[in-house]
């Protein structure tokens, strides 16, 4: 007969991490969500890379300057990411018309 072989398991779901393990995963999160705040500072709008004067700054944007282009962008930022596209404004349209003859 053959010896008994001791049962290996196949998961650890019940094992514990050693004492300070999560020390270092810590850590490095944190780490890396500094290095995340850092680099969504970091980033400038593009349009400095293409409007060098005002000139250009009106040739590509049709506003006379980057300060008034700033002003205005300040002020519909806010809103900016509730805005509708035309034509999902007429779907919705179309649908409640729809839903009113229905």
């Amino acid at each position: 007969m053959a010896a008994a072989v001791p049962a290996v398991s196949d998961h650890d779901y019940d094992a514990r991490p050693p004492a300070g393990a999560m020390d270092a995963a810590l850590r490095r999160i944190d780490e890396l969500e500094a290095a995340v705040r850092r680099l969504s500072l970091v980033q400038q709008p593009q349009l400095r890379r293409f409007c060098v004067s005002d000139e250009d700054f009106r040739y590509y944007t049709r506003f006379p300057s980057e300060r008034i282009f700033s002003l205005f962008w300040q002020a519909i930022e806010p809103s900016a990411s509730s805005l509708i596209y035309w034509s999902k404004a007429q779907r919705m349209g179309v649908e409640a018309v729809c839903a009113v003859n229905g």
